[in-house]
């Protein structure tokens, strides 16, 4: 039963980490030189949404398994990994939406709600509870490792079992975040 709760509990203390990073990056992408501007991102991101939604749904999800999923599945480093890329991800998410709204010109209020509305987009969601569970995995297995070089015991296949059923899960979520995307995408481009 305790093991239960603390489970939980680093469920959602990974979520929330996730969601500060995200959140941090972007209210802090003013301050932040990128190699990019604003501007040359749009125009990448209009050169992708030109694609078919099934071609953007396939890439979006190949892109976020390849730098997100899998990496962050690296016990213990893998959570420092993802803390690393939502704040990534957050710092050039508020430069799309700083040129946007100064393109509109937009009032700050609305620049800083943007970017609020990001962080709670139910995409934005889907792939950060993908990713805790990635965290998730990636932490079991590691305390897993500890336990076995101290015990000197062997992983029970039953547990790498339900790791491994929980990773599928986690993949199956960003594949149906990024078929989300590429719909919304389309829908408003």
């Amino acid at each position: 039963m305790l093991r239960e709760i603390f489970l939980r509990k680093r469920l959602y203390i990974i979520y929330l980490l996730l969601i500060v990073a995200t959140l941090v990056g972007e209210l802090a992408s003013p301050l932040i030189h990128v190699p990019v501007s604003g501007k040359s991102l749009v125009k990448a991101l209009k050169r992708e949404v030109s694609r078919p939604v099934a071609s953007l749904a396939t890439w979006i999800f190949v892109h976020n398994l390849e730098v997100g999923y899998l990496p962050s599945l690296v016990p213990y480093l893998g959570v420092v990994y993802m803390a690393f890329i939502t704040f990534n991800t957050g710092v050039y998410a508020g430069k799309v939406i700083d040129y946007t709204a100064i393109r509109l010109h937009m009032s700050i209020p609305w620049d800083i709600t943007t970017k609020l509305l990001f962080v709670i987009s139910p995409v934005t969601v889907m792939e950060l509870f993908s990713y805790t569970i990635a965290l998730d995995v990636s932490t079991s297995l590691g305390f897993l490792i500890v336990e076995k070089v101290r015990k000197r015991r062997p992983i029970p296949r039953e547990l790498l079992k339900l790791l491994l059923a929980e990773a599928l899960i986690g993949v199956a979520v960003l594949f149906i975040s990024a078929w989300v995307e590429a719909f919304t995408v389309k829908f408003f481009a």
